[in-house]
């Protein structure tokens, strides 16, 4: 639900990548807390969301697919938090789905 609430969207596509492996080579997003596990970053200029890190495991962070020149690149591997899903979007693909 947070992630619907940031992005004003039914749900959100995020890409997975190791902390060392993202170089931001132009702005310098704004962190902020957005619950007591998670530190979100956007764009201080136009408010778009840029990062979701879990603070218990800063190796890992998470990117909002849309914000890649080439989002059709990516290939969805699984779907997450498929507990709160609203009621109206139907998933028919084969991937594996959880409910965290």
């Amino acid at each position: 639900m947070d992630c619907r609430k940031i992005s004003g969207a039914p749900y959100t596509v995020w890409t997975a990548h190791k902390s060392e492996e993202v170089k931001l080579i132009q702005g310098d997003p704004k962190n902020y807390a957005s619950s007591k596990e998670v530190v979100r970053s956007f764009c201080e200029i136009c408010g778009s969301p840029f990062t979701y890190r879990y603070i218990s495991k800063p190796e890992n962070i998470f990117i909002p697919v849309g914000v890649f020149d080439n989002p059709q690149n990516f290939k969805l591997t699984e779907h997450i938090w498929v507990s709160q899903k609203l009621p109206w979007i139907h998933i028919t693909d084969n991937l594996p789905q959880k409910e965290k």
